[in-house]
């Protein structure tokens, strides 16, 4: 049986993983679809919501850092937490920094993006099940 930690994290690998899949393999349509959502505040409300609310809800369980499985789930926590809170505040800055990082970036930077997406997610995933 999975504790909560564990259901976060194969949760969050397998969206990693398709993610960087659909980046490797759909590189324009994923170009678009950012550009559509940077463009929308109410995209980008909606996205910061479900950032905030993933955020808190993974923090909001106990935990404790000790290098493994809880660290890694607690960080994209905060990690998520915190994007929430930056589109929120300031949601020039975070469209700025997608533009850089994904709308201007070729076609091999994004292949590399999808690729990273893609080993972290294995990453998790293994980490997840409980093989280390």
């Amino acid at each position: 049986m999975f504790n909560l930690m564990q259901t976060f994290g194969l949760i969050l690998s397998v969206i990693m993983f398709a993610v960087g899949i659909a980046i490797i393999i759909r590189q324009n349509d994923f170009r678009k679809l950012i550009k559509e959502i940077i463009a929308s505040k109410s995209h980008m409300f909606v996205m910061a919501l479900f950032s905030l609310v993933f955020g808190v809800v993974v923090l909001s369980n106990k935990y404790q850092i000790n290098g493994d499985l809880d660290t890694v789930v607690v960080v994209l926590g905060w990690m998520a937490l915190l994007k929430g809170i930056l589109i929120l505040w300031v949601p020039d800055f975070m469209k700025d920094v997608s533009k850089r990082l994904i709308l201007k970036a070729t076609d091999s930077e994004m292949s590399l993006i999808g690729a990273l997406e893609v080993v972290l997610g294995v990453a998790l995933a293994y980490i997840s099940i409980g093989f280390l």
